[in-house]
């Protein structure tokens, strides 16, 4: 028996008899709220990722049109639910109370932007609380409800993300991981994982962007070797990962952005993209979890009327029995004294992050000397408090579990979650000032005039000052800039704060009220039995009932199939196919050739930001390092060496190549004294996540002044297909900034099988187009001499890639 059909029965026999009625109201009004939430509630599949990694992309995808943003930039905080129905409406709900409805030509992506985007809404201050979507195009099963969460690529906000995690978990069932198929994603993948071992969650991870794979430079791998690398290397991070129960994980690689493409024009999402099957996993991983749910009731309603049972018998057979005192007794003051406890602690540490708090301590003592000592300062200060905000509301929510498992509280029907914001760090600001230098004056009689100087203590002789220009700390403008950081901190984790004590403050209410109903229950109880023949009557037939209640107490009611992978359907697909030499000669010579434009552009980029001739490689993605090196260096890392470049670097010749780059390895590899130009493979879709593994290596603090740093852009199908390239283009710019290596500027590279769009863009950054017509001369020039490689809309990239706003400041 299901428990919707055991709440049926169990109201029919307490109301059958007018004593029993009146005697258990209180348990007939939990039967009550128990049917009505458990009627109408679906399976929540929470859909967390990094920013870009194409989580919105697929969920239009499901909804089969674009109303979620794909822009690279992150969205607010705001978490989007999704669900299917005959009605195309969209629902935003206000902390007020206020609903909007949007439906008709107003349910668009724009208008929904203005609730969820973060230029539109900066940290939530339209104050949303919740946003409901129902399409009619809703692709996954209707008993689901689809759940879009904030992204997970906070620079420098770690701890941050993982409360998103921690308090998102708890209320959903079943977990979809968007990642891409790249290694720098590996060490979220591993985090996330960590976090949801803890709540022994279902998951399926998603390796996205199937259709950013490119076979390898030299031609010895195809798309698909090099897919099933990538899944290979999940599994391995899987394997490693603390979830005990590997039966709770499902993997696929797909295409979103192909099955949006023909999803969102009402066709099917082909075959290739490995969308139906994802959609098909989903639903079945749902199927498996239902009775999980069903359990989780069962448990709940066998231990409320066992008890009852339990109790009423010792009645019924003699006398009045009183307890010492309520079962639950104390446990609301115990949730009230607990949550006022942590709002303490939460509010000492807001007073440590006010910015008197700050200023005090730290801002009236900065000079040019200690500025980025107590900047460092600054910065371990708001890290520390985030760490302490995580660590008590992970406390408290732990607590939280606890009691609902003592009230027999599914903790699913209690959580309630809402969206956190992000934050970003202050920079020290300098100004050019005039400053007099002494130096020495050339010739004998200044040499002489110095010896003098120094015997008779005129420091002066054969000497002369000049003015020099010199970056001086502003210590007004760095000042302010701190007080900025420290409100926008301060505002942000009040924030944080907010929502998580409104959702907590929620939970308590629905604990307190379901106290009160067992304390009132009690207390009818324990008046004297009058009928008692029909109290036993009702008894009898509630444990014959309960017999009949489904309940695996030892298991979660869970049959998971075995650990599984995505099949290797598109093997279907391949042909292998015999080439002539001829062939082989002609596509052979075609990979020299675009070699030799890609190594001619890098060239140029050396020679016109004169960079030292070592070179070192620094990337995240092996596949991305080995393409790389083949196509701008011309070298072709062995097998045998791949592991060791993984592992701890490797020096090839004049190249030194570190994949998955650390401090320590360089330190190691690269000689002090000598000068290098270094190459940082980024994937610039993905912005928040590449800042966070430069940030790591401290470049400002490990590099030479005569080193030449340069940005590579891979994966750069991915930015075409999401319209960012005019967005990269500013990021990257501003990466020289951000990292404090202006002096050490060299040019920003594109590492793609094509070589004209690195060609154009290294040339305009060296000789930038001043108008659209000086724009159009140097697409046509390049479609002359390289008409063969103007395939699909290559001639409009690289327009977007040069394009300026001809008024002597670009675009970007």
């Amino acid at each position: 028996m299901i428990s919707l059909e055991f709440i049926s029965k169990a109201r029919q026999i307490i109301m059958s008899k007018e004593s029993t009625k009146n005697r258990y109201c209180e348990e007939l009004a939990w039967l009550n709220i128990r049917e009505k939430k458990w009627k109408s509630d679906k399976v929540r599949v929470g859909v967390i990722g990094v920013t870009s990694s194409g989580k919105s992309t697929l969920i239009n995808a499901i909804l089969g049109e674009e109303l979620l943003s794909t822009a690279v930039k992150p969205s607010s905080s705001q978490l989007v639910s999704c669900i299917k129905s005959k009605d195309r409406k969209g629902f935003i709900t206000f902390k007020s109370g206020e609903i909007v409805t949007l439906e008709g030509g107003y349910l668009t992506k724009d208008n929904l932007k203005k609730y969820t985007d973060e230029d539109e809404n900066a940290g939530n201050i339209k104050e949303v609380e919740d946003i409901l979507l129902t399409v009619p195009g809703f692709d996954i099963d209707e008993r689901i409800v689809l759940i879009d969460s904030a992204g997970l690529d906070a620079y420098k906000l770690e701890a941050h993300e993982k409360l998103s995690l921690e308090v998102l978990l708890p209320t959903i069932d079943i977990c979809v991981f968007v990642t891409t198929l790249k290694t720098n994603s590996d060490a979220k993948t591993n985090m996330v994982l960590n976090t949801v071992a803890r709540h022994n969650c279902p998951i399926i991870i998603v390796q996205n962007m199937l259709d950013s794979l490119e076979e390898s430079a030299d031609g010895t791998k195809t798309k698909h070797m090099i897919g099933n690398e990538h899944k290979k290397r999940l599994l391995r991070i899987i394997d490693k990962s603390d979830i005990k129960d590997k039966s709770l994980i499902k993997t696929i690689q797909i295409s979103a952005l192909n099955a949006m493409k023909n999803r969102g024009i009402g066709k099917h999402a082909p075959h290739s993209s490995h969308y139906n099957s994802f959609v098909k996993k989903l639903n079945s991983l749902v199927e498996e979890h239902i009775p999980h749910i069903e359990n989780q009731r069962s448990i709940s309603l066998y231990t409320k009327f066992i008890q009852l049972i339990s109790e009423e018998e010792i009645f019924l057979d003699g006398s009045l029995i009183v307890k010492d005192e309520f079962i639950y007794e104390g446990i609301d003051e115990k949730l009230s004294s607990s949550f006022k406890g942590i709002n303490e602690n939460l509010e000492f540490q807001m007073k440590k992050l006010s910015v008197e708090s700050v200023n005090k301590e730290y801002s009236k003592k900065i000079t040019d000397e200690n500025v980025n000592e107590l900047l460092g300062e600054i910065k371990k200060r708001v890290k520390s408090c985030e760490s302490n905000i995580l660590s008590y509301i992970i406390k408290y929510n732990k607590i939280l579990s606890e009691v609902a498992k003592s009230l027999n509280i599914p903790l699913r029907d209690l959580v309630k979650v809402n969206g956190f914001n992000e934050i970003s760090e202050p920079q020290v600001i300098t100004e050019i000032k005039m400053i007099q230098k002494k130096t020495e004056k050339a010739g004998a009689f200044s040499n002489f005039s110095r010896w003098i100087g120094d015997k008779i203590g005129n420091s002066n002789w054969g000497y002369k000052y000049e003015n020099v220009p010199r970056d001086v700390l502003d210590k007004t403008r760095t000042i302010n800039e701190i007080d900025v950081y420290v409100r926008r901190a301060h505002k942000t984790y009040m924030n944080t704060i907010s929502n998580w004590v409104y959702g907590a403050q929620k939970s308590i209410e629905q604990m307190n009220i379901e106290i009160e109903q067992q304390r009132n229950s009690y207390k009818l109880r324990q008046q004297k039995i009058v009928e008692t023949t029909e109290v036993s009557s009702v008894m009898k037939a509630l444990k014959i009932l309960i017999e009949e209640l489904v309940v695996d107490s030892k298991k979660d009611g869970t049959n998971y199939t075995l650990y599984e992978t995505d099949d290797t359907e598109e093997d279907k697909t391949l042909q292998n196919i015999e080439l002539s030499k001829y062939q082989k000669g002609v596509m052979e010579l075609s990979r020299i050739l675009m070699r030799k434009i890609h190594q001619s552009s890098l060239s140029k980029a050396e020679i016109n930001v004169n960079a030292p001739t070592k070179k070192m490689i620094l990337a995240w993605d092996m596949h991305c390092l080995l393409n790389f090196s083949w196509r701008f260096m011309g070298i072709k890392i062995s097998d045998e060496l791949m592991d060791k470049v993984e592992t701890q670097g490797v020096v090839i010749n004049n190249y030194i190549y570190i994949a998955d780059p650390s401090i320590k390895k360089i330190k190691k590899l690269r000689n002090e004294n000598e000068s290098l130009s270094i190459y940082i493979l980024v994937n610039a879709h993905q912005d928040g996540a590449a800042k966070k593994q430069i940030d790591k290596l401290k470049l400002s603090e490990n590099i030479s002044k005569e080193d030449r740093v340069f940005f590579v852009i891979q994966d750069f199908d991915s930015l075409i297909a999401a319209n960012g390239i005019s967005e990269m283009k500013y990021n990257l710019s501003e990466y020289y900034k951000e990292f404090v290596i202006e002096t050490n500027m060299g040019m920003l590279l594109i590492n793609d099988d094509n070589p004209l769009f690195n060609l154009a863009y290294v040339h305009n950054q060296i000789e930038p187009c001043q108008s659209l017509n000086e724009e159009q001369k140097v697409i046509q020039i390049l479609k002359e001499r390289f008409n063969y490689l103007f395939y699909d809309n290559v001639a409009e990239v690289i327009g977007d890639l040069i394009r300026s706003d001809y008024g002597g400041e670009k675009t970007i």
